[in-house]
């Protein structure tokens, strides 16, 4: 089946709006000078994954954006992937130890695009994300695993340091 297409006035049947994929599950917005923002009931039983995407930040200090999933601490997420810093040819790897958040975005005054997806944050199992996107200094691909297999239904998102001002979160469901 492909894409459904609406017309003004249309009525709109069950098979039309159940082959919809991505759902608006909610809208944040990030206050000035904060050093986190949480996103408080964005993971359900009605998604098992969600693509979140995050525009518009700007960090007080070159910092990279970090994501840590409400209630699930400890060192038991890791995030490893490439990134090429603007103006050079070099690939550059991004593998820390395991700790207590996701990298999301890498460092950079403003974090003006970010994509990532999360996989399984609210059923009984190990999480994954993968995040990409651009900072005013690099493109970057990053991947991660959160090794917990306690249940989240919201997430707090961080620079690693100074504070954050604006900035839009929107979360969307993936249709299981």
């Amino acid at each position: 089946m492909g894409y459904p297409t609406f017309n003004v006035g249309e009525v709109l049947t069950a098979n039309d709006m159940n082959a919809v994929g991505l759902w608006l599950v909610k809208t944040d917005t990030i206050g000035t000078a904060v050093s986190t923002h949480t996103v408080s009931n964005a993971f359900t039983s009605n998604f098992a994954n969600y693509r979140i995407t995050i525009e518009g930040v700007v960090n007080s200090t070159a910092a990279n954006l970090t994501v840590q999933l409400s209630g699930i601490t400890g060192s038991v997420y890791s995030t490893g992937g490439t990134f090429f810093t603007y103006g050079s040819t070099t690939v550059s790897g991004f593998g820390p130890a395991a700790t207590t958040n996701w990298v999301v975005s890498p460092a950079g005054t403003t974090n003006s695009q970010t994509v990532f997806d999360v996989m399984s944050p609210n059923l009984a199992k190990t999480k994954g994300m993968f995040a990409q996107g651009t900072s005013t200094a690099a493109y970057y691909s990053f991947g991660g695993t959160c090794t917990s297999t306690s249940t989240a239904t919201g997430f707090v998102i961080a620079p690693n340091a100074g504070t954050m001002t604006g900035g839009t979160i929107r979360v969307y469901g993936y249709r299981n």
